[in-house]
């Protein structure tokens, strides 16, 4: 049985107890990980190696909830609903090092590991930002790299040209998106370098038997300039896929999941069992849209946002093969 400490008695003597067969319920509640406001009492509960915190919202918080801050889609699973006289209480669970530190990386049956490219495996996003910044002051839209990097990260040139076009309110041009890759792809060619621990962690993958692709925004003349310039040509041949491939689809890049869902397509691999390295918010969302589990690679600075946008944060690639041994150990 689990005994619920409350601040407010009156709340407790209604819900003292909730039975062991909730218990699976909670916890897949506690795997969604959603944000606790105005808590009018927590249920503590030991889990499988961790303790566990629930707490129960009052209808009235649920309501006035700022949705966009909520990791994943409305609505929340309702857990479990008790009646108090007229008020009507709603359990939602979170792990309690959710709770103190964010989303935890709960165990899957993990069959697939997707990785992002820019940011990820290849330390370009600075490059990029350098070649849209000139692009879009030739054109007359004088952003900064730093802009650039804020307002576009993730994104694909059709959205940078959308954007651009909005602003300027006239056409760049067909041939703009191609002017702009063979430009990104010489940079490319003479300056990328790699994240550190990327060959590792593609490696220690590999190594876990596990395969993986990758799924950027990128388009696959860059992926091969960057591939190349850093050596991991040959360790991800034939394992790429670029948002380009789903626009000629008439499917879209990131944010939307077209993109990763295509790659487990490929694996034969249901979205529950991949997990998704990302950097970029528009690659969390795309993620957690297509149902995948998200780990998102960032400086501490940054660990909050990719959080809220439904990733388990972590700061150094290096880190990344003891993370995919936990998920499968814990799972088993």
């Amino acid at each position: 049985m689990f005994v619920l400490v409350s601040t407010d008695w009156a709340h407790t003597r209604c819900l003292a107890k909730i039975s062991a067969r909730r218990k699976n319920e909670f916890r897949e509640g506690a795997r969604r990980g959603y944000w606790v406001w105005q808590a009018t009492g927590f249920l503590v509960s030991p889990g499988r190696g961790a303790w566990s915190v629930f707490a129960f919202l009052h209808p009235s918080a649920v309501c006035g909830m700022d949705r966009s801050a909520v990791a994943l889609p409305w609505p929340w699973r309702l857990l479990r609903d008790i009646g108090h006289g007229r008020a009507l209480m709603v359990a939602v669970a979170a792990p309690i090092d959710f709770l103190l530190h964010g989303s935890p990386a709960m165990p899957i049956d993990l069959c697939l590991v997707i990785f992002d490219c820019d940011g990820v495996l290849i330390d370009s996003e600075a490059l990029c930002d350098r070649v849209v910044s000139a692009e879009l002051h030739r054109v007359g839209w004088e952003l900064s790299a730093a802009e650039c990097h804020r307002r576009f990260l993730g994104l694909t040139f059709t959205d940078i040209q959308l954007a651009a076009e909005a602003q300027l309110h006239r056409s760049l041009g067909a041939g703009w998106i191609d002017h702009l890759v063979r430009h990104v792809t010489e940079v490319m060619a003479a300056e990328a370098t790699a994240i550190p621990g990327a060959h590792e962690a593609l490696l220690a993958t590999t190594a876990m038997g596990l395969p993986f692709r990758v799924a950027s925004n990128s388009s696959h003349a860059e992926m091969a300039a960057k591939f190349a310039r850093v050596g991991l040509s040959e360790l991800v041949r034939g394992r790429i896929h670029s948002a380009y491939d789903m626009i000629a689809e008439g499917k879209r890049g990131k944010p939307a999941p077209d993109l990763f869902l295509a790659a487990a397509a490929a694996e034969r691999v249901p979205a529950a069992n991949c997990v998704v390295i990302e950097d970029s918010l528009a690659g969390v969302q795309a993620a957690v849209a297509a149902g995948m589990t998200c780990l998102g690679l960032g400086p501490e600075a940054e660990t909050e946002s990719l959080r809220r946008a439904g990733a388990v944060p972590f700061t150094s690639m290096l880190a990344l093969p003891g993370m995919l041994r936990d998920l499968r150990s814990e799972a088993g």
